[in-house]
């Protein structure tokens, strides 16, 4: 029940020390600003830090060959292999609980020679052979037209989906893009689509200057016959990638006839590792944040008994 009487001592007592009410609502509001800050820094740096994964599938590695370091069932070591088309079917049949394989190939660069012709303008971008699931694993801003699809696989048609880097370098500003043609190391490809990549990270530019086309197109125009570059490997959301990456490389090792020891032959990312590895980080990071918060305002209640001690006596 409010108490006019009560209301009018508390001011009294607040007004007859200015000195002392100030100094201490400053140690409370101190303890508080401290906490305040420290959170809201450590999420700042935990919402950069995690922005460059960027929507990416976390669950993911990254997988792909390397020359093997043994001699093993009669070949040699310093072999070169590489991985083929039939492995991702294979992984489909013994790892049920993976989601997405997405088998790529690659030829150009960022920063090589130019591969792509578009009449008088040239220009060096990363061209991917990929299939239609990358985009799950990698999601991308399809601004127009559209991404690869499985009849571009089957058919093998030579279609693209090119960055807004490639737009402004091979265009002229409101001119049509899609339906018309790119010649990637003399080969014509079709626009069928364009896309745009948020990316935080220092790879920024580089990201826009892609561009994709059908992994069977691209294994044909350019000889690659049924080998693949390397495959971005998706576990089911319920499933640490983690926890099966040592069945997969041991399996892929079986299949290519590597070492079962050979450390070296079969080289992998494991996205989702890192991942954990920042969650973690940032997780004790709030705990320190919140451990010394919650001092500081200890601080401030003892500060602030003391003296509401010294008043009552």
């Amino acid at each position: 029940m409010f108490s006019r009487d009560r209301w009018k001592e508390i001011l009294e007592v607040l007004t007859k020390n200015w000195f002392r009410t100030i100094l201490t609502a400053f140690g409370v509001f101190w303890g508080i600003l401290i906490l305040i800050i420290l959170l809201a820094a450590g999420k700042g740096l935990e919402n950069g830090i995690k922005s460059d994964f960027d929507n990416i599938a976390t669950n993911t590695m990254f997988i792909w060959t390397r020359s093997t370091t043994k001699a093993y069932d009669g070949l040699p070591k310093d072999r070169e292999f590489n991985f083929k088309i039939r492995d991702v079917s294979l992984l489909r049949e013994n790892f049920p609980q993976l989601r997405f394989i997405s088998p790529r190939n690659q030829l150009g660069g960022f920063q090589g020679t130019n591969n792509v012709v578009r009449g008088i303008q040239t220009g060096a971008y990363n061209v991917y052979g990929d299939y239609p699931e990358f985009i799950e694993q990698e999601p991308m801003l399809i601004t127009r037209g559209r991404f690869i699809n499985h009849n571009d696989i089957e058919q093998k048609r030579k279609v693209a989906i090119i960055g807004q880097g490639v737009v402004r370098e091979l265009y002229d500003r409101g001119e049509e893009i899609l339906g018309t043609y790119i010649k990637i190391q003399g080969v014509n490809f079709v626009v069928v689509g364009t896309y745009r990549k948020s990316s935080n990270d220092g790879n920024g530019e580089e990201a826009q200057k892609q561009i994709f086309v059908p992994f069977t197109a691209f294994s044909q125009a350019f000889n690659r016959a049924d080998n693949v570059g390397w495959m971005a490997i998706t576990a089911q959301d319920e499933t640490s990638i983690s926890s099966m990456k040592e069945d997969i490389v041991s399996f892929l090792k079986g299949q290519h006839r590597v070492h079962p020891e050979d450390q070296r032959a079969i080289g992998y990312f494991d996205l989702f590792e890192q991942f954990n590895r920042v969650e973690s980080l940032f997780g004790a990071m709030r705990f320190i944040a919140y451990f010394v918060g919650i001092l500081v305002l200890l601080s401030g209640i003892i500060g602030v008994s003391n003296i509401m001690l010294i008043v009552v006596k």
